[in-house]
């Protein structure tokens, strides 16, 4: 699968809040926060990887960081924020 396949299949995922690392939605409030804080990381890993020079809020890979963001804000506000910067990926190099 082409990188811009994957990312889209991704974001289309995180949109409708599947967990990818458990196989199947999140169940409770901390394993959404734990799913939220590796895609977060992930997606910081393939901005450093494909040198787009993404930076702000979100663009990290301390997991305790990303893990303690997610716990304080709604799920919507975290969800967001995972798509806009998978949005971000799509057009990097683009």
């Amino acid at each position: 699968m082409n990188m811009t396949l994957r990312s889209s299949w991704v974001a289309a995922l995180a949109v409708a809040g599947l967990g990818l690392a458990a196989g199947g939605p999140p169940a409770r409030a901390d394993e959404d926060c734990n799913w939220y804080a590796q895609m977060s990381a992930k997606q910081m890993q393939e901005n450093q990887a494909k040198k787009c020079g993404l930076k702000g809020e979100g663009w990290s890979i301390d997991k305790a960081a990303l893990l303690a963001w997610c716990q304080s804000v709604p799920p919507d506000e975290w969800r967001k924020a995972v798509t806009d910067r998978q949005k971000q990926l799509q057009t990097c190099g683009s």
